[in-house]
């Protein structure tokens, strides 16, 4: 139906036809969903208290978000804690601990192409969402997910709420006690049948339904958020205006288009703290050896601070980790585990963003940290050493290529599990070393000892910067050659420039060290990244 079979309902009918019942006048999905894109541009009332009017956000939860509607997304039904549920409450002669997990349901066009990339996108939110994707017409009596959301266990804990109960006496018996599912996906399944019986009546079943739980229980509802964001994401991020221009020359008559767009006020709100991001991660070094201020900051703020993350840090750590998974550093995690870490936005030296990561080991071995002293060696002396034994000795600096925040180096045996969580809820293990691992530069720097230091007399790599030697200029291939040789065999590769040869190796500055791109620790210390992202606090981390 188009704009004017609605106006003419809406302009001498509306007496009958509420918001409620839209659906029994709709054939196609698409008739519906114009309707609500035109009450969402507010063609059909502007305020719940005018009459007629059928924008009534409060009440009805397709109209809760106008930014989702915009994107085609009709939300059905949902649940939340409102208010939240204490954990646990005396009754009587029993504790009771009753826990709720938020959910939403609903639904996008067959013929859009977000549809089945939105439910891919969200599918890969393991750490927050559990995502189940159905095709109504598909569907013969036994409702079955369908791809991309049939990932083994997809139906495993479904339950929406559920409680445990133990003796008052025995109160510290109620963690240990089994939980009694009270609400789950059936429950769902039941009043979806109702809703569509009540207020859809025999509209054409062409579309998409999703059904997203929040995998942690007691959370503020937010499912309505992360699918506009995730369909903002998905759409290139368009400006609220020319989201709101395409909606109007697809569903406003012709002759009415340059009024609504003079009036249409969809501006955005400006977010704060926009990130820096440099033009590519691949050719950015972050520092590797975040010093003791910087983790004292880090712990400081997580104990002191709510877990903020604004919309544009998350996209913006999202795409590092894209580009981190390209590269081969890290592997996204399909089923869900627990995550040890959470990036945050910390500006560096340079004005750029980076990410860091923070990683607490056992506290034995986190005391422990301070007296592990690695033999590092001196490349200013390494380099007299050589000229005295080799008096037409030439040297070049130069250095072997990291990752943006990880070692070339696969993860030691006994951390192949750490992983981290990104704001949007995809999970990553490492396959290579992180820099923000503790003891991580030393564990490299003691691979380099062995395999480069020790073996190669010519050559001293301490971190990134490498000296190479050679006793002349004739012998100069020969030894790179030795070293490269070393490189494949690791997968290293080294940036060493032809010119930087010299006799005289003062020249090269080697008493100083590369430490890659500092954070600007002095901005975090006075408040300029006060309200920057706060590290996850995990107590507990699956590594195997």
């Amino acid at each position: 139906m188009s704009a004017k079979g609605w106006d003419i309902l809406f302009l001498y009918f509306h007496d009958i036809v509420q918001w409620t019942n839209l659906g029994h006048f709709a054939f196609q999905f698409e008739d519906f969903l114009a309707v609500n894109t035109l009450i969402a541009c507010h063609r059909y009332g502007n305020d719940p208290g005018d009459y007629p009017c059928w924008y009534s956000p409060e009440k009805d939860t397709g109209q809760e978000c106008e930014l989702a509607v915009l994107h085609g997304f009709i939300a059905v039904t949902k649940g939340s804690a409102d208010p939240p549920i204490p954990p646990a409450r005396v009754e009587g002669e029993i504790v009771r601990e009753r826990e709720l997990r938020c959910y939403l349901v609903g639904r996008m066009s067959k013929n859009d192409a977000l549809a089945l990339r939105l439910a891919e996108e969200l599918n890969e939110r393991v750490a927050r969402l559990q995502v189940l994707l159905y095709d109504p017409e598909l569907e013969s009596g036994n409702r079955k997910p369908i791809p991309p959301c049939t990932a083994a266990g997809g139906l495993v804990d479904t339950w929406i709420t559920r409680s445990r109960t133990a003796p008052k006496k025995d109160a510290e018996q109620l963690s240990l006690q089994p939980w009694t599912i009270e609400w789950s996906l059936d429950d769902i399944f039941s009043r979806l049948a109702y809703i569509n019986f009540a207020q859809y009546g025999s509209m054409a079943r062409n579309y998409y339904e999703f059904i997203i739980i929040d995998r942690n229980p007691g959370r503020e509802f937010d499912l309505l958020d992360i699918v506009a964001d995730a369909l903002q994401k998905l759409n290139t991020d368009p400006p609220s205006s020319e989201l709101f221009r395409q909606v109007i020359q697809k569903y406003v008559p012709a002759d009415e288009r340059e009024k609504y767009l003079k009036e249409g006020n969809f501006d955005p709100v400006p977010q704060p703290f926009p990130p820096n991001q440099y033009n590519s991660h691949r050719a950015r070094v972050r520092c590797w050896n975040a010093v003791e201020s910087f983790r004292t900051i880090i712990e400081a703020a997580r104990r002191d601070r709510p877990l903020t993350i604004y919309p544009l840090e998350s996209r913006f750590i999202s795409n590092i980790a894209t580009g981190l998974e390209s590269d081969g550093v890290i592997t996204r995690v399909s089923d869900y585990e627990l995550p040890c870490a959470l990036p945050i936005v910390i500006r560096g030296t340079d004005g750029y963003d980076d990410i860091y990561f923070y990683y607490k080991l056992p506290s034995e071995i986190e005391r422990n940290i301070p007296n592990l002293k690695l033999l590092r060696r001196d490349l200013l002396e390494f380099s007299k050493a050589y000229k005295r034994d080799y008096p037409d000795a030439v040297f070049a600096r130069g250095r072997i290529n990291v990752h943006y925040c990880a070692w070339p180096l696969q993860m030691p045996p006994s951390f192949q599990g750490l992983n981290f969580q990104t704001p949007e809820g995809r999970i990553y293990r490492w396959k290579a070393l992180p820099f923000d691992l503790p003891l991580a530069s030393g564990h490299w720097q003691s691979i380099i000892n062995s395999e480069i230091n020790d073996k190669l007399p010519f050559a001293c790599l301490v971190d990134t910067t490498l000296v190479v030697c050679a006793e002349n200029r004739e012998s100069v291939d020969a030894n790179l050659e030795a070293l490269f040789d070393i490189g494949k065999k690791f997968g290293w590769t080294f940036s060493i420039p032809s010119s930087s040869w010299t006799p005289d190796f003062r020249r090269l500055g080697l008493g100083t060290l590369w430490e890659g791109v500092q954070p600007a620790l002095t901005e975090a210390v006075d408040g300029d990244a006060a309200e920057q992202s706060i590290p996850l606090e995990i107590s507990k981390c699956r590594i195997s």
